[in-house]
This record gives structure tokens, C-alpha cells and sequence, in this order.
């Protein structure tokens, strides 16, 4: 078999549903299969996709978040290749083709091609994040620190995006070279995954596929995006709530990346630093944050008990 799709539902129906429509409606010229991965929806999902016969649905008892998820279903793969689309995308032509043909002339080439991905779009069809530098402390710490005045200052205006950096540039060639692909359209080599693992997962949710690729990327594999495949990425509807909790998650799991892509010594500074300036931050702005006052008190704690 050429692709194993494979998608993570949580409580996403509705565009769980699209998204694996459109990959049927749209898919030609492979053999793939879709593997449905559901980490213990309560919204109907379970009693519909079991009858969809066009899929092999897995469904879990508990969430085993994102990564877990994926790694679900990457164990039942039969594919040569694993196309990890998010539940809240769907495609307008046939881009898992496209992507696959690509980045398989690559592989024929010099065989050093990990992962791919492509250009995402948002819900008008305009360019929409798509890939990223891999994330660096000093970035860190200066995004948690008094990021308003320092934005009045033109100190952060004046710093590159990491987000598809250098497109204006790459923008004229179909294949480039990235530091790490996001993870809503990931296509990887199977026996990649094979050889050097797919997620850690020791991550639940956020920076599992920026470890992944960084992992790759210190073994002298590429992570490249592929331009032609049209995918439209309809960002954090999968994910809605924006709580504490949610930062507090996304936090946690920065701290596990660098924790496992730096030495020791260099992430103990990074945590000291990174704790003074967010907690000294947060108490000033604290009148100002969203949620209930013992709601933030526990994030403050939370923050702090980081490791």
C-alpha cells in the first residue's frame, strides 16, 4: 500500500466527517487507506464512524492525546508512507498524491527525505502556517516577558518570524528544504518511523512533532514542503477552548521539548530565567488575565512545579 492516512478525532464530528469525505472525494492514483483514531468522543462520533465502512476506526476508553493517538494508529499502518492529517482540515485536490509522488522522486534521489508537508491555507484559501524554525530559549523567554512594551519598542517587530520564514523567497520553488513541518499535514516515510520512532509519548498534546523532526533532523534527514497540494488547515477548531489550562498545557510542553533537545545544564538556566520572567510578568499583568482568580492562582502553581 502507498499511504496510510491517519486522523486524530476528539469530539469533532462534524469536521472529522469532512475531512475524510474530502480525502475520498479527492484521493486518486494510490492505494491508501484511513485510519480514524478517537480518543474517547462523547459527541456521537463513536456510534457514526463504526458504520463507516470506507475506514479502519480505532476508538480509545480514555484520551491518549494527540501523539499516543497518532502512534495508535501508525502501529496498524500498512502504508509505505503515513499522511498525518488533522481532523480539521480537508483537501481541494488531490494533494495526498501530489505529496506522495514528491516526495517519493526525492527519496529516489538521494533517500535522506524524512517527512513533508505542503503549503496550508486558511478558511479564504490564503497561505496559513505551514512550517517553523525550531524553537530556541532565548525566543522563549523573550515572548513571556513584558511583550507589550516590548512590542511598543519595536523590539519585537524587529525580530523574523519563525513562521514560514523566507517564504517571499521560497515562494518561486515546488520543493524546499524547512526546519519543521507542522503537524497538520505531516507525511512521513514509514520506515523512518521505523528506524527512529514517530511521537514521543511522553508529549500529549503540542511540540510532538517539532521533537520528532528535530530528532530527525540530528540524524541528516530533510523536512521539506512541497508546493501543488492545496489543503485547507481551519487552525485550533479542533482545539476551541482558550483557558488557562490550554496555556498551561502548551507551556508544559516547551518545557518538554527543550528538556529534551538541549543539555542539562543549558535547560536548568532556561527554566530558572524562563520561571522568574513569566511569574514576575504574570502577577503584574494578573487584574488583566482571563479566568477566575483560583483559576489562575493554580496556573502560577502549575508554571512553577514545571520540570
Amino acid at each position: 500500500m502507498d499511504v496510510s492516512v491517519i486522523i486524530v478525532n476528539y469530539n469533532t464530528l462534524e469536521l472529522t466527517q469532512a475531512c475524510i469525505d474530502s480525502v475520498f472525494e479527492n484521493t486518486k492514483g494510490i492505494e491508501f487507506e484511513v485510519i480514524l483514531v478517537d480518543n474517547a468522543s462523547t459527541d456521537g462520533s463513536k456510534e457514526y464512524f463504526e458504520k463507516d465502512k470506507r475506514i479502519t476506526y480505532i476508538y480509545n476508553e480514555e484520551n491518549l492525546g494527540f501523539g499516543r493517538a497518532n502512534n495508535l494508529g501508525y502501529s496498524q499502518a500498512k502504508g509505505d508512507y503515513l499522511f498525518l492529517l488533522n481532523s480539521d482540515t480537508y483537501l481541494l485536490n488531490n494533494a495526498i498524491y501530489l505529496l506522495w509522488n514528491d516526495i517519493k522522486q526525492e527519496n529516489e534521489k538521494n533517500g535522506n527525505v524524512a517527512c513533508a508537508g505542503t503549503m496550508l491555507l486558511d478558511k479564504d484559501e490564503e497561505i496559513a502556517h505551514s512550517y517553523a524554525r525550531f524553537p530556541s530559549m532565548g525566543k522563549s523567554i523573550l515572548g513571556v516577558s513584558l511583550y507589550v512594551v516590548l512590542w511598543r519598542l519595536h523590539v519585537l517587530k524587529s525580530l523574523p518570524s519563525t513562521n514560514n520564514y523566507h517564504y517571499d523567497e521560497y515562494r518561486a520553488h515546488k520543493i524546499f528544504d524547512v526546519d519543521y513541518i507542522t503537524g497538520a499535514d505531516l507525511m512521513v516515510k514509514k520506515d523512518v518511523a521505523d528506524k527512529f520512532g514517530l511521537f514521543d509519548p511522553d508529549f500529549f498534546m503540542y511540540c510532538e512533532e517539532t521533537e520528532m523532526e528535530y530528532r530527525y533532523m540530528r540524524r541528516g534527514l530533510r523536512r521539506l514542503i512541497v508546493q501543488g497540494p492545496r489543503i485547507v488547515h481551519l487552525e485550533g477548531k479542533s482545539y476551541t477552548s482558550h483557558s488557562l489550562k490550554k496555556t498551561t498545557m502548551i507551556m508544559r510542553s516547551h518545557f518538554l521539548y527543550f528538556k529534551k533537545t538541549s543539555g542539562r545544564m543549558a535547560f536548568l538556566i532556561y527554566k530558572i530565567i524562563y520561571k522568574i520572567v513569566y511569574i514576575t510578568t504574570y502577577l503584574l499583568c494578573f487584574p488583566f488575565v482571563h479566568g477566575k482568580n483560583n483559576e489562575k492562582w493554580e496556573h502560577m502553581v502549575s508554571v512553577l512545579e514545571m520540570k
